[in-house]
């Protein structure tokens, strides 16, 4: 489902020890868009919890492109 059938509500996180996980969650509760990363709690360093994660899902930052979904600064490996 894409952003145009859908309307976001909230976005869920999945942080593992190894892994972090974050779906773009809609109103009926459907993963709309997932992202994830490598960078685990057990990855990263304790100061820098938030940068990680703002990089991930780049809050502030998204940006619609015509007939997609959000397009972020960088570039997460997609899930699907």
């Amino acid at each position: 489902m894409n952003l145009a059938e859908s309307e976001p509500a909230l976005i869920g996180v999945d942080w593992g020890t190894s892994s972090l996980r974050a779906f773009l969650i809609g109103t009926q509760g459907e993963v709309i868009e997932g992202v994830s990363s490598s960078e685990g709690i057990m990855q990263i360093s304790k100061n820098s919890f938030e940068a990680v994660l703002d990089r991930l899902i780049g809050l502030g930052r998204p940006k619609r492109a015509a007939n997609s979904g959000l397009r972020y600064d960088h570039q997460p490996k997609r899930l699907g």
